[in-house]
């Protein structure tokens, strides 16, 4: 009885995060408690399935707790990558608005360019661009119509 006692003792001192700690010590005392001609079986099925339990509980709040640190490190990678989009996404913002200006900036050159071309050329040279621009039209027109 005194046996017992002590693992009565032992036991509601214990939380369920601790109980398997108690396992081993319990063994033992159940060994003593068995050679005193009672029958211990159902205590020790008891126990047993006690022990099981809380090494079941363990292992699921071991895999728990390993799943909670595997999100904590996929959410901070995923921050990470939310910042890096935010970043990326300014960067081809700044890029189209460069692109832009300098469309802009070449159709600006592009129209200066022909209207000082343009000044420059005679009236001998203006139709003969126009019968050579009316040719190559017509060129690209057989071109694009010839199988």
């Amino acid at each position: 009885l005194k046996l017992w006692t002590s693992i009565q003792r032992k036991l509601k001192g214990s939380t369920v995060d601790n109980v398997s700690d108690l396992e081993e010590n319990t063994k033992v005392i159940l060994e003593a408690m068995g050679g005193d001609d009672v029958d211990i079986s159902p205590l020790r099925n008891l126990l047993g399935s006690l022990f099981e339990l809380a090494a079941s509980y363990n292992k699921t709040r071991s895999d728990l707790s390993e799943k909670v640190e595997e999100n904590t490190i996929s959410d901070i990678e995923i921050e990470k990558l939310r910042e890096k989009e935010k970043n990326l996404e300014a960067l081809l913002e700044v890029a189209e608005k460069e692109v832009e200006e300098a469309k802009l900036g070449a159709s600006t050159a592009r129209k200066e360019y022909d209207a000082c071309c343009t000044a420059l050329l005679t009236a001998d040279d203006l139709a003969d661009l126009e019968k050579k621009k009316k040719y190559l039209e017509a060129m690209l027109k057989d071109l694009a119509n010839y199988k």
